[in-house]
């Protein structure tokens, strides 16, 4: 299972058939805290189409809980699988304390440009 994940804002939103602040995109890491180390990797890009079957949480509503659901949802089996390895391949790496002594740093990161307009802070974060 894929350890910690976060959501990067801002969030990409459109208006799908009338309905505003719709969630269609976000960039998610996972973070992962050992006692040595905190390891944080450049998940990816995540796309939602939204549902108007499906409940509505509005944009203002959303916690970070709820979005990671998202993602964890749109993963694939395969995908789970091969951020899983990854994740554990990046630990063993790390917790190797011979090649990077007792304590370090890690960041694998890329920052999240968004490519056009329609980005919103997450609401979380003005919460916190």
């Amino acid at each position: 299972m894929i350890g910690n994940i976060k959501i990067v804002s801002p969030l990409k939103t459109e208006t799908v058939n009338g309905v505003a602040n719709v969630v269609t995109q976000v960039n998610w890491y996972i973070h992962t805290v050992t006692d040595n180390y905190e390891l944080t990797l450049n998940g990816g890009v995540a796309n939602f189409a939204y549902d108007p079957d499906a409940p509505f949480v509005q944009f203002a509503d959303l916690d970070e809980a709820t979005v990671v659901g998202w993602v964890q949802s749109s993963l694939s089996a395969d995908e789970v699988d091969f951020w899983t390895s990854f994740e554990q391949r990046e630990l063993a790496y790390y917790d190797d304390t011979e090649r990077h002594g007792a304590s370090r740093q890690v960041t694998a990161f890329a920052t999240y440009t968004p490519q056009d307009n329609g980005v919103q802070a997450a609401p979380w974060e003005s919460q916190e």
